[in-house]
């Protein structure tokens, strides 16, 4: 089978003539349209994929600069080709904004016509060829893929995808927009109850319960987990085939059943949203999974709100790669429609803001700072370049921020609290699904697991202390529930904290003898 090719011109002569004086299957197509205009073609390609256009550049309703259009406008992966008159080749012109690159004049030159699709034909193998590149990459480094989503997802969080057209341009850039785009996606809301101590389950072992579920099932499944807190999890479902619709609560069932057994923790799932694509869960991100949702929105200046909008602005600079990214996309980020925000007041308040909270993590390296809003200077100018001076900084320094260092003075700042993920990922200006893959990377362990070796480790020195008794020792670290502590223990050291505390007494007395 040939590539599919859709041929359009409202002159009948014209495109029954390409049809049937061209071998197109030696060219290595197949005609599954003829059309008079260019509303079929259209619709053609909403409904199924078109490999390539051949069509008038002018006909009676939808004329080939519409086709054109709607294909630049879809990100579709076809190629077109326009068919144009000499008093008519000006529109031709206006395709280039398009990326319209073939034009074939007027009256029709049938060797023409074959030399341009056999250019054609070789594009078409060589995009199929990389493809299929992808796809094999794909299979064989599935966390690459991950990966890849992940990072878009969080661009549609952070509000600078806001529309499908960014998220096909986003995964185009990594070749693998026909490889996700046919998924399923599916919100769900995971709320886990019933232990007072519980200090929150690890993201890993929920989609692991997850991946199960869909082994069992014979399923193919990918989960984005984002936590909220230490206990509440929104879950972002990437399926290959959608359920159906008299087995999603089934399956809900199923993975509150799951986690129940596996982890002896109860847990309540309900559907955010259901069966819609890729694209319209990008688009949702920012609605869907809030970072900042305890800030109310109807609140345009109030000291919560300029904080939120300080930390927000450090957290899309560290997690932009490419300032581009940025300056593409400043005027949504600054928010031009509040008319509040834009305040010269309110601007500078947050840039200094942003200082501060910098400040807090490294005072000597918060030397300069871009100079006050100047007289008669334009609003957006000072934020934009403002925001560069930040992101400069986060980036072009490179020992600015040590993750291990910085999370390690936190959790040892504030160790008879529970520091959530969630916490800890704000504290660094990350998102928290980075922060946790960042933090593993660097440390060799899980954010969790790292907390509880610290505690762990605290209580080990202060159980060397005869004066401190346990359940002291257990409630400074956080734990109010001394069982859990002791669980806890036992797990780092092999021994009950009793039981450590009377090896480091029998050290201390025969160091005395």
């Amino acid at each position: 089978m040939g590539y599919r090719l859709a041929i359009a011109d409202d002159e009948k002569l014209i495109r029954e003539s390409l049809a049937q004086f061209i071998d197109w299957k030696e060219l290595g197509f197949e005609i599954v349209l003829l059309a008079e205009d260019g509303i079929p073609v259209i619709e053609a390609l909403r409904q199924e994929k078109l490999d390539a256009v051949l069509c008038d550049i002018q006909m009676q309703e939808k004329t080939g600069l519409d086709v054109a259009e709607f294909i630049y406008r879809n990100s579709l992966d076809c190629i077109i080709v326009l068919l144009s008159g000499y008093e008519e080749f000006e529109y031709a012109r206006q395709a280039i904004s398009f990326n319209v690159t073939e034009y074939l004049l007027k009256p029709i030159n049938l060797s023409g016509i074959r030399e341009t699709f056999t250019r054609i034909k070789t594009e078409l193998d060589t995009r199929g060829a990389e493809r299929e590149k992808q796809r094999q990459l794909l299979q064989n480094a599935g966390s690459f893929w991950h990966i890849i989503i992940e990072r878009m997802l969080e661009r549609g969080r952070l509000g600078i995808i806001t529309d499908g057209k960014g998220c096909r341009d986003f995964l185009r850039s990594y070749h693998i927009e026909e490889t996700v785009l046919s998924h399923t996606a599916y919100i769900i809301q995971l709320q886990l109850e019933g232990l007072e101590e519980y200090s929150g389950l690890e993201q890993n072992i929920i989609t692991n319960i997850l991946e199960l579920l869909e082994e069992g099932n014979q399923l193919e499944g990918s989960f984005i987990l984002f936590g909220e807190d230490e206990k509440q999890y929104r879950v972002l479902i990437l399926r290959n085939q959608p359920f159906e619709k008299e087995h999603e609560e089934k399956y809900l069932r199923e993975v509150a059943e799951a986690i129940k057994d596996i982890c002896r923790i109860k847990a309540e799932l309900r559907f955010l949203l259901k069966n819609i694509t890729l694209e319209e869960a990008a688009v949702k991100m920012k609605e869907c999974f809030p970072l900042f949702e305890h800030v109310q929105k109807t609140e345009n200046n109030g000291e919560g709100y300029l904080n939120t909008i300080a930390r927000q602005y450090l957290l899309i600079l560290n997690m932009c790669s490419d300032y581009r990214e940025i300056e593409e996309n400043i005027g949504r980020i600054y928010d031009l429609r509040n008319k509040n925000l834009q305040s010269r007041e309110n601007i500078s308040e947050i840039f200094r803001r942003m200082r501060a909270m910098l400040n807090e993590q490294h005072p000597e390296k918060m030397e300069t700072f871009p100079a006050e809003w100047g007289v008669g200077e334009n609003p957006e100018t000072f934020f934009r370049n403002t925001m560069e001076f930040f992101y400069r900084y986060l980036h072009e320094d490179g020992d600015y921020l040590s993750l291990p260092d910085s999370i390690k003075k936190l959790v040892g700042d504030h160790i008879g609290e529970s520091i959530s993920l969630t916490a800890a990922a704000s504290h660094v200006f990350l998102s928290p699904n980075y922060f946790s893959r960042l933090f593993k990377e660097q440390t060799g362990e899980n954010y969790s697991e790292y907390c509880i070796r610290i505690k762990m480790e605290r209580a080990a020195e202060l159980l060397c202390n005869p004066r401190k008794k346990i359940y002291e020792i257990s409630e400074e670290l956080g734990y109010k529930n001394i069982k859990y502590f002791y669980k806890l223990f036992k797990r780092n050291y092999n021994c009950t904290p009793t039981e450590y505390r009377e090896s480091c007494w029998q050290k201390s007395a025969q160091k005395k003898d």
